[in-house]
């Protein structure tokens, strides 16, 4: 618990007249090191199990570090993944790529730099997990909203976006309110990615 406490930059007072609860977390770790997300679970790692077979609700509650902003996760990617994916656009790509990780360098650092290679944006981690599990590139916003405001990128994601091919594929929900408001944030971004960042957006459903 102290552990997951300290990754998402929470206050944590060891000694104290109040008992503190037995917590499980699984911590999402960007390639640079840092978490950018927790999903934690209930007391002695357990009541999530009771509340998901008792109520049906989802298991764990998601929380952010503190003060990260609108970050986007940007996982580590598989050297053979990046390599290959390099590979499709050309050679020289991928013998730039090979040279970057032999000095030590980092993809997602690299990546802003080859404008040309596509880009997956999803809501959640899990999500991009999958989608780089598959052999894409790919990184998550917290939620729909997160990647745009206006007509304007947000700074974080900017960089990676900019001049660039870029398929969005957020949530597919099941109640027609939530899609309507998905559907306007998916508009909203790919609108934002393509005027301001002089990208190249598409949407993609998840089957």
């Amino acid at each position: 618990f102290p552990v997951t406490i300290g990754a998402l930059n929470f206050r944590y007072t060891r000694f104290g007249w109040q008992t503190k609860p037995n917590l499980t977390a699984a911590l999402f770790m960007g390639e640079d090191g840092q978490a950018w997300q927790a999903k934690i679970f209930g007391e002695d790692g357990q009541a999530w199990l009771k509340t998901y077979q008792s109520q049906g609700k989802r298991t764990g509650q998601y929380m952010a570090p503190k003060d990260i902003g609108d970050k986007p996760y940007l996982p580590t990617i598989p050297h053979e993944i990046a390599r290959k994916t390099a590979a499709k656009v050309s050679p020289l790509l991928e013998s730039s790529l090979l040279e970057w990780f032999a000095n030590k360098g980092l993809f997602w650092d690299w990546f802003q730099q080859h404008q040309e290679i596509p880009l997956i944006i999803t809501e959640g981690a899990k999500k991009a997990l999958a989608a780089i599990s598959q052999g894409h590139i790919a990184l998550s916003l917290y939620g729909c909203h997160c990647g745009a405001k206006d007509l304007t990128v947000k700074p974080e994601l900017l960089p990676y976006v900019q001049n660039r091919p870029v398929i969005i594929g957020f949530d597919r929900d099941l109640q027609p309110e939530t899609r309507h408001k998905v559907f306007k944030a998916i508009k909203r971004l790919a609108t934002a990615i393509s005027v301001h960042a002089k990208g190249q957006p598409s949407y993609r459903d998840w089957e």
